[in-house]
Formats: C-alpha cells, structure tokens, sequence
C-alpha cells in the first residue's frame, strides 16, 4: 500500500469521524435552541403586555431595557452602533421552519 493511498484511507475514516462529530454538534444546538423557545415566548408576551415606561427585558437576550413605545419589545433592531437585530432573531428562532437556518445549522437536502 502507498503512501498516497493510506493518507486517503485516513482521510476518509477523518471526514467520517467530523461528519459525525458535525452531526451530533447540530442535533445538540437544534435541542438546545428547541428548549429556549418557550422560554423567549414567555418573556416577549411579559413584555408585550408591559406599561410604557416600565423596564422590560430583551426576549432573546435578556437584557433589560425601557419600554418607550407600546410595540417596543426587543432590545434592538438593527438600529444600535452593535448592531444585531433581536426581533429578527427571535422570529428566526420560534420558527420551526427557519431555526436551522438562522442558527447556521447545515442540513442534509435529502432531509426536506
């Protein structure tokens, strides 16, 4: 056996390991994003719900913030010197359909 042919051999049994080791990280971050759902429901009906002019935290983040609109409910919109866009993230999120995507999760296309 060649030196070229047992570096592809090796290669191969590593692509397998990572693809594994890739697959199992994103199973990890589906459940893990799954589980913080309800969670960041809860806190954006909190501060829906919430006086204007009262502290509110950020359902995606947690940091509080004051609510200086009716609709004002996230921390951000794009709109800081940070950046970030906590409303955008958050429907990213909630939604079944868009959370692997927004997470940067790499799905199998056969998967649907």
């Amino acid at each position: 056996m060649g030196y070229y042919q047992e570096l592809d051999e090796c290669r191969g049994a590593d692509r397998d390991a990572a693809e594994a080791f890739a697959e199992a990280f994103a199973e990890e971050k589906r459940r893990s994003l799954a589980s913080a759902v309800p969670r960041m429901r809860q806190a954006r009906q909190a501060a829906l719900v919430a006086a204007v002019g009262s502290d509110i935290a950020c359902p995606v983040f947690g940091r509080q913030h004051r609510k200086t609109t009716a609709a004002k409910v996230f921390c951000s919109n794009g709109r800081t010197r940070r950046g970030g866009n906590c409303k955008d993230r958050f429907w990213n999120l909630v939604d079944e359909g868009r959370r692997d995507r927004a997470a940067g999760i790499q799905r199998d296309r056969r998967d649907g």
